[in-house]
């Protein structure tokens, strides 16, 4: 990947993994995301063309690395030691449920369109290129984010993820009144709008 481009192209919503290693180092972070040089070269040599990147842009999405190791959802809301983002765990979702050290970009708000629609519809809303995230994926990008930039990717809304705990309640990721946080709700509840969260990963 060429990191010039990428940050040309993309400004602060790229986000090197030296800037990710160099803002955990704070008092604020119980974990130091640190990458091996092996692990920097495989990211650096990672496949993303102009076009990707100019796709990354035009949908509004960040792009950034996964962590050195794959984490969960909990192992990336412990990585703040406070401050850290409102959760509500449940039973948990699968343990395959994690965040792997891939690029990812995800995009800042809902899938266009897809608010208000159920979860198969909004599936179908999908482009060919992208999935939807789990929450681990999701958690993992406001963190890092927030860390780099002291900012959030997410404006107001509350974005499905692929992830369900063993009741089959789906965990979801938003802001909402200005404070960020992820819980659970039926696909079938419609006492919130629910948008759509959508990722490509590379």
């Amino acid at each position: 990947m060429d990191y010039t481009l990428a940050r040309r192209i993309l400004g602060n919503d790229f986000l090197r993994p030296t800037a990710i290693m160099r803002a955990t180092r704070t008092a604020s972070y119980a974990h130091r995301i640190s990458y091996t040089p092996e692990q920097m070269s495989h990211l650096r040599g990672a496949p993303c063309s102009k076009q990707a990147l100019e796709w990354c842009r035009d949908q509004g999405s960040i792009l950034l690395p996964g962590p050195p190791e794959p984490l969960s959802l909990i192992e990336v809301w412990l990585l703040r030691k406070k401050d850290r983002i409102f959760g509500q765990f449940g039973l948990g979702p699968s343990p395959d449920d994690t965040v792997k050290p891939l690029w990812y970009m995800l995009r800042k708000g809902p899938v266009p369109s897809a608010t208000g629609c159920d979860f198969p519809a909004q599936q179908e809303m999908l482009s060919i290129v992208e999935d939807v995230p789990n929450a681990a994926e999701c958690l993992w990008a406001l963190t890092v984010y927030h860390a780099v930039t002291k900012g959030y990717p997410l404006k107001d809304c509350q974005l499905r993820t692929s992830s369900l705990d063993s009741n089959g309640n789906r965990y979801w990721i938003g802001r909402l009144d200005m404070e960020y946080f992820f819980g659970l709700t039926a696909d079938a509840d419609e006492g919130v709008p629910m948008g759509l969260a959508s990722i490509r990963r590379f």
